[in-house]
């Protein structure tokens, strides 16, 4: 019989910069709209600091200057320094030896700078995770969007997974 680690929690992040997944069918852009984002039962205060997303974002190239991955002639923002953040103690010894995973969606814009600001919660998961991954995006920097080797703003979603198994 193998003896089990008293916990083993892994860290993914996907979305800027690791893949090229930006939004897909059924996620907000400029042409189409989702149902309302909903807090997670879990929800903490510092969760809830965070706003949740509107169903349809009013901003595009064309009305506001930001760009998103609709418009091919834009190369989306790269990250120089992403930070990842840690599962916190809390959750680890609470689902130690229970396998249970954990998935937060964010939008955010980065400006002709790189730098991540209008953060929200496209998918929620509570348990001060949403707090977590927007702080660990406002901390991070990223290459700017361009557009015909212009900075322009860009809206990015990115997904972060936490699990334990």
């Amino acid at each position: 019989m193998q003896a089990r680690r008293p916990w083993l929690a892994i860290l993914l992040f996907t979305g800027l910069p690791f893949s090229a997944q930006q939004t897909g069918p059924g996620l907000e852009t400029d042409q189409q709209s989702s149902p309302p984002v909903t807090r997670a039962r879990h929800s903490t205060k510092a969760d809830e600091a965070v706003p949740l997303c509107p169903a349809r974002f009013e901003d595009g190239l064309g009305r506001d200057g930001i760009a998103d991955e609709s418009d091919q002639s834009v190369i989306p923002p790269k990250g120089e320094n992403v930070v990842r953040p840690q599962l916190p103690e809390e959750l680890r010894w609470k689902y130690q030896g229970k396998e249970h995973s954990w998935e937060i969606g964010l939008r955010f814009l980065t400006d002709v700078n790189g730098k991540p600001q209008d953060i929200c919660i496209s998918m929620s998961a509570g348990y001060g995770l949403d707090a977590l991954a927007a702080q660990s995006i406002l901390k991070s920097t990223f290459d700017p969007a361009t557009k015909d080797g212009k900075p322009v703003p860009f809206r990015s979603d990115a997904t972060f997974h936490f699990k334990i198994l």
